[in-house]
């Protein structure tokens, strides 16, 4: 009896919102097609419809679609202020729409289907849109949008032409949305917690914040320059496939940047970012009047020598310098990095092409001003260095490498900042990978592990316990990149490993 009753109750909680419950004026689909509003009424449309002659006087009239119905609207419609659209699980296919005022709004059900092709919206107002159904921008050209709200949790889509934000729109996603090519043009927000696909360009002048859970593939990606609150960001994963990144705008990456299929990477402001991750596949990468920052990682498929591998610290601490050439010595600094393990800091560099080369000198400051020498490591036959600093200072630490010359000639590395925290928790695998096997060194005895694909799912794996942490592998597909979530009682990681 008791599932009976909620059954029952889902019943009619679904229905009720499907359905045109209170009507001033009803249409059937048939006879006299003009409606007059006066202001404060609802129309409800019961019946299959082409073309309405809708006179909007007064404000905050309703149109109401009723379950399973289509109501085709070629022609143009001019709301007055306050007008909400519930396509419901109907559907509405409309040539054109004014907003005149603000308030007005169009709700789609989670069955219904809302069909706009118009090239874009006109008119004084806002409009709000509250898709959980189909969300379709069916004209074949570009469509622009001012003033547009859009709570997406189901399907937009935009099969050719450009999809373009302009002033005081604001867009969250999280749901899907596909599009031929789009552009905020000046968007105030756009948050991302679902999953957006561009075949071709991304072209980002507003606010675009891709957040942690969020997915972002684009054939290309531009990031302009419209100055502080108009950032591009990324605490997700962005995939870009063929097409260059070209960063005339600052943006901040926090998490994975991935360039695959020879797309290239031009920085023409500062990228920076904590904890984040550039791949570059087989493209380029260039610097021309940008910087890259931060505590990110940078691996460049094309010459994994020169590259800098991330590690991950127990509280989110690493420190990493930009892949560096020293040209004035005898010797190549292929990275310079730190991370806490332990109650310890260990400090790592890799280099090469050595001749007529000296020693090493670690030096730390508490200010990155101030630099003392801590550590002394002559030339070994080895192309990797490993320096422990095991009485590191409380909280942020600053490292550089002294690098000398027989002759006396000495330059300096670039600073790596590592924060510390006694007895905390840590965990850090090198990135990329050796395969399919991520090697966890951690001090977490029983650590709560999840795993996803860059779609969001669920990866089944085999965890087995290592002298320094464990070993995870995917059960049965081979992958490219996995989010691995590994919480400790105190600590909580959630970091992207590169296989390889």
């Amino acid at each position: 009896m008791k599932n009976i009753i909620l059954i029952l109750f889902a019943f009619i909680t679904v229905n009720a919102y499907s359905q045109c419950t209170t009507c001033d004026i009803t249409y059937t689909g048939s006879g006299d097609s003009n409606i007059n509003f006066s202001g404060n009424q609802t129309l409800c449309i019961t019946g299959n419809s082409g073309n309405l002659n809708i006179n909007f006087n007064g404000t905050n009239n309703t149109i109401c679609i009723a379950d399973g119905v289509s109501w085709t609207q070629t022609n143009g419609l001019n709301l007055s202020s306050g007008t909400t659209i519930n396509v419901n699980n109907g559907t509405l296919t409309s040539g054109g729409m004014n907003f005149n005022g603000s308030g007005s709004s169009i709700n789609v059900g989670g069955s219904g289907v809302l069909n706009w092709a118009a090239s874009g919206s006109n008119g004084n107002g806002n409009i709000t849109i509250n898709n959980d159904g189909a969300l379709n921008f069916t004209n074949a050209g570009d469509q622009s949008f001012s003033g547009l709200i859009l709570n997406n949790t189901g399907t937009v889509s935009k099969a050719s032409g450009e999809f373009k934000l302009g002033t005081s729109s604001v867009v969250t996603n999280s749901g899907t949305m596909n599009l031929a090519d789009f552009e905020s043009e000046e968007a105030n927000s756009f948050s991302n917690t679902g999953a957006i696909n561009v075949s071709g360009h991304f072209y980002n002048h507003g606010a675009f914040n891709n957040q942690s859970s969020g997915t972002l593939s684009v054939g290309s990606l531009h990031v302009g320059n419209k100055g502080v609150g108009k950032e591009f960001i990324n605490n997700g994963t962005v995939t870009v496939n063929g097409g260059d990144v070209r960063f005339e705008g600052p943006g901040i990456n926090n998490g994975a940047l991935i360039l695959t299929s020879g797309s290239n990477l031009i920085l023409e402001k500062e990228l920076s970012g904590t904890d984040g991750y550039v791949y570059l596949e087989n493209g380029t990468s260039t610097i021309s009047g940008g910087s890259f920052t931060g505590t990110q990682g940078f691996y460049d498929a094309n010459n994994p020598s020169g590259s800098e591998e991330q590690f991950d610290s127990g509280n989110g601490s690493n420190g990493s310098s930009n892949p560096t050439t020293t040209n004035a010595l005898p010797i190549n600094l292929l990275y310079f990095k730190g991370h806490q393990l332990s109650n310890e800091i260990v400090i790592s560099w890799k280099v090469s092409d050595i001749s007529n080369f000296d020693r090493f000198e670690v030096e730390r400051s508490k200010d990155a001003i101030s630099f003392e020498r801590i550590g002394l490591q002559s030339l070994m036959a080895n192309e990797v260095y490993n320096y422990f600093d095991n009485d590191p200072i409380d909280g942020q630490n600053y490292y550089r490498l002294k690098l000398q010359d027989l002759d006396g000639t000495f330059e300096y590395s670039k600073i790596i900042s590592i924060d510390f925290e006694k007895n905390s928790e840590y965990m850090f695998f090198e990135n990329p990978t050796e395969g399919q096997r991520v090697v966890i060194n951690t001090n977490i005895q029983k650590p709560v592990v999840r795993i996803l694909d860059l779609m969001g799912r669920e990866v089944n794996f085999k965890m087995n316990r290592t002298a320094e942490g464990f070993e995870i592998m995917p059960k049965k597909y081979v992958y490219d990149v996995l989010i691995i979530s590994f919480n400790g009682e105190r600590s909580s990681f959630t970091k992207r490993a590169i296989l390889r």
